[in-house]
């Protein structure tokens, strides 16, 4: 179709008043605009949810293309393939479980092929819930009069890109809505806190330089990475297979080194994926991994948090058992009921490795993965590191570093292991031989 079309009316849905509205594991809040897959916010464009909201309000009928361009751009001639785009987003946001039931009516439009359970936004809801304000670009953040909301970020959840009005200076704010998401806040707060001070000479974790808990919305204060998360500067270069191989292995051994140092003092990340490794690009400098997001994080010992004279209170806002993690990065024990530990870091890292050296980081570690890795060695690290039985699996990210940081000098020593036992076999021969003349 051409980037032209009548001019009909803008479609009008009747009024009616904010709902919550359910199918598999999403939840859309009306009032809140806030999408929730599984339980965690998930990061939509403003355009994005008012697509899902009116597939939602019409589950099981089709919507036209001309009645959503008309219902989400009034007024305006906008193309098919912005509609497309945000279709593809919006799939996104429902993730793999559910991206299935936005389905493409072929010539006509889409439809989400599902039930849907609604149910007035303001009607068991988390306490608070209703009265926290919705977020918009423009606005100010609570109690910091002079920072002020530039543009959602992609990250996940409410997270904002902020500019200071006389300074000019960029700040990245990440809000909790809901009691739940605080709580997450103050949990990632508290495991920011340990792994700083633990390794105060080290910058491989985000600084969270303020927080408040006392207002709505709670929020975190971070430095914004002009880069973006991994993820979004590999698109931003072309792609993934833009960036030479060595370079791919340089930040995932990054990546995991910095996991090693979490697990050293009982910290597991359990959301380990390409959208929560900043990349930190400095002029003249390569860029750097900096581990962000430890809001799902678990603490396997809580004891350091005393030593380091981090209150009872932070404490208490790390434990957690339910399973956390993008689900094509869960270990297999993980999917099977079984506690998180560091060991399922660790797989969520194998996942990724394969993922960066296949050039794609949207494929699955499915039988057969191994036709798409052309080195022998980052096979066996791969298999190593993603093994589906966890006590198979490499003892920890440091001994994966460790391997991707010496894959020259393994290269070496495999090439040298033909010639080596090729020397073996004729010296073996020549004393065979010897010993033969010796007999006659």
């Amino acid at each position: 179709m051409s980037g032209k079309r009548s001019k009909s009316s803008p479609v009008s849905e009747p009024a009616e008043a904010p709902m919550i509205r359910r199918f598999g594991a999403i939840e859309i809040n009306e009032a809140s605009r806030i999408v929730l897959r599984e339980g965690r916010p998930v990061a939509t464009e403003p355009k994005t949810f008012d697509l899902l909201v009116a597939l939602a309000r019409r589950a099981g009928q089709v919507w036209t293309r001309d009645e959503l361009l008309d219902m989400l751009w009034p007024g305006r001639i906008v193309s098919d393939s912005v509609l497309a785009k945000s279709v593809v987003k919006a799939r996104a946001a429902l993730g793999e479980a559910d991206a299935g039931v936005l389905r493409t009516v072929h010539g006509v439009g889409y439809r989400l092929d599902t039930s849907v359970d609604s149910r007035p936004a303001t009607d068991g809801v988390a306490p608070g819930a209703a009265e926290a304000p919705g977020l918009r670009s423009g606005d100010t953040v609570t109690d910091r009069g002079h920072w002020r909301l530039q543009r959602r970020l992609a990250d996940g959840g409410d997270v904002w890109l902020a500019q200071h009005d006389k300074t000019a200076a960029l700040r990245v704010f990440k809000f909790a809505l809901d009691d739940a998401g605080r709580e997450a806040l103050r949990r990632e707060v508290t495991l920011n806190r340990l792994l700083r001070d633990s390794y105060p000479e080290h910058d491989a974790f985000v600084l969270i330089s303020d927080w408040n808990f006392e207002t709505r919305p709670a929020y975190l204060e971070m430095p914004w990475f002009g880069a973006g998360n991994l993820a979004a500067w590999l698109q931003q270069r072309g792609g993934v297979g833009t960036l030479p191989l060595a370079q791919r292995i340089e930040l995932l051994a990054q990546a995991a080194e910095a996991v090693a140092l979490a697990h050293a003092v009982g910290v597991i990340h359990r959301d380990l994926k390409a959208a929560n490794l900043l990349i930190d690009e400095r002029e003249g400098k390569p860029p750097r991994i900096v581990v962000t997001d430890f809001g799902a994080g678990l603490l396997t010992e809580p004891e350091r948090l005393e030593a380091l004279e981090i209150t009872r209170m932070d404490l208490s806002a790390v434990s957690q058992s339910s399973p956390a993690g993008t689900y094509a990065a869960i270990a297999p024990e993980v999917m099977a009921g079984q506690p998180q530990t560091s060991a399922s870091d660790v797989y969520a890292l194998g996942v990724l490795l394969y993922q960066l050296c296949a050039g794609d980081l949207r494929r699955p570690l499915a039988p057969g993965w191994e036709r798409h890795i052309d080195d022998e060695l980052l096979r066996e690290d791969i298999a190593a590191a993603a093994d589906h039985d966890p006590q198979h699996r490499l003892a920890g990210a440091a001994l994966l570093a460790q391997r991707l940081r010496s894959l020259a000098e393994r290269h070496a020593q495999r090439r040298a292991e033909p010639a080596a036992a090729q020397r073996l076999a004729t010296a073996e021969a020549a004393l065979a031989s010897a010993r033969l003349r010796r007999r006659w």
